[in-house]
């Protein structure tokens, strides 16, 4: 049965990082908007469209290292704004400022094992390679088996066990990638920790699901930072939106006139899930991300 409260603690990019999700870092510039460090301020684009500016505005706070990573990977020196649709690119240049002191705190907590992430990556390794020479080796049997037939040589058998012995390497190659790819580089303790959130996880998808709502208004902006890490920024905004009673953060600042329309929040969070998706390659996520 799904946990309807967070199992502990744990920053937004991390419980990101434990349940394989790519948008950790678009929680934690939501959960840095929450606690006063940044606002979003919805601007006129071309052609009727809007954008979304990122706004630097309280930079004396405390924050964790991969906080201050992923503010130093996307702001610029001595730059207070950004359009929100730049961050992935300027994170994938620099994904290593937030993805580093990340995994560092999630081998603090005991949550990652470096032996197991090596090894995670040897497989890979191995299986790609193996990949690569077999592909050479059925390539080369195909050919030397044509050169064979063509010339009623003796040989063709042996060219036939050479692309017998490549597709046999093969599938062994696939077998090794898939097993690296599901081989977890957490911790037992990790791996725990990891069924909890991923429990949360699930509670938080079925409530925005929920009609009518199970959640109070002020459920919204509590969980608003886990639901955007969780890639379900968007469908969480929504649900607030039907069924109403929710205010805007503080932090959003709807353009002039428009009487903070909850539709440009929306907007915002649905940008975010597609962002973090966009992202995953950049900045990596969940398990895999850390290995």
């Amino acid at each position: 049965m799904p946990v309807n409260t967070p199992p502990d603690d744990a920053a937004p990019a991390l419980a990101a990082k434990l349940t394989q999700q790519s948008q950790g870092f678009m929680g934690t510039l939501f959960d840095l908007a929450q606690r006063g460090v940044l606002e979003v301020r919805e601007e006129k684009g071309w052609w009727k469209s809007k954008k979304y500016i990122l706004e630097l505005t309280n930079s004396a706070t405390p924050l964790s290292a991969h906080e201050q990573g992923l503010l130093s990977a996307i702001f610029k020196p001595g730059e207070t704004t950004v359009d929100m649709s730049q961050v992935p690119t300027r994170l994938a240049s620099k994904h290593k400022a937030f993805d580093e002191p990340l995994e560092q705190e999630m081998i603090d907590r005991g949550w990652l094992d470096l032996d197991r992430k090596r090894q995670r990556r040897n497989l890979s390794v191995i299986g790609f390679v193996l990949l690569l020479s077999t592909m050479g080796l059925f390539l080369l049997g195909i050919l030397g088996a044509g050169a064979g037939s063509a010339a009623n040589d003796s040989q063709t058998l042996l060219w036939a066990a050479v692309i017998g012995i490549a597709a046999g390497g093969f599938v062994i190659s696939l077998a090794l990638m898939i097993y690296s790819v599901t081989f977890s580089p957490l911790t037992p303790e990790g791996e725990a920790e990891a069924a909890r959130w991923k429990s949360f996880a699930k509670y938080l998808r079925q409530a925005s699901k929920d009609q009518p709502s199970t959640l109070s208004a002020d459920t919204f902006e509590r969980y608003l930072a886990l639901a955007a890490a969780f890639g379900m920024g968007g469908a969480w905004a929504k649900h607030f939106q039907r069924v109403g009673g929710a205010p805007l953060p503080i932090w959003f600042h709807a353009l002039p006139g428009s009487h903070g329309d909850f539709d440009g929040f929306v907007a915002v969070m649905s940008a975010s899930d597609a962002t973090g998706g966009g992202a995953a390659g950049a900045s990596g996520g969940g398990a895999s991300g850390a290995g």
